[in-house]
């Protein structure tokens, strides 16, 4: 057996219960005002492979990853429809950063799927 790090031997029910994805507020200053976010689960995170629309994808992201204020889908997809690029972005790139992701990781997972030309 290897040896210890110093550190105990977690249990499957100390590694299930450990707070270990990131939460964060953030400020949206063209609102004037602040959302929390949390960094994906890695199973979400692998869901993004599954998106074959970049939109789709983002709207994934958004609606996994901010929690306050929580929202469906539909509300995610309209986010991100009608609000602006810059106040969409800060929140997107704040969730993958908080997922210990490149931002740009939701557009290389498409084009992973698609291939490199995105056909």
């Amino acid at each position: 057996m290897p040896e210890s790090t110093g550190l105990q031997r977690a249990t499957f029910d100390e590694i299930i219960g450990a707070k270990d994805i990131d939460e964060r507020v953030v400020d949206v200053p063209a609102w004037e005002r602040s959302v929390v976010i949390r960094g994906l689960s890695r199973g979400q995170v692998r869901q993004l492979g599954d998106f074959t629309d970049t939109a789709e994808a983002e709207v994934h992201v958004l609606m996994s990853g901010l929690i306050d204020p929580k929202v469906t889908k539909e509300q995610a997809a309209k986010i991100l429809a009608d609000k602006s690029h810059g106040a969409t972005e800060l929140i997107m790139q704040a969730i993958m950063l908080a997922s210990n992701l490149d931002p740009g990781a939701v557009r290389a997972a498409q084009y992973s799927f698609l291939g490199e030309d995105g056909v």
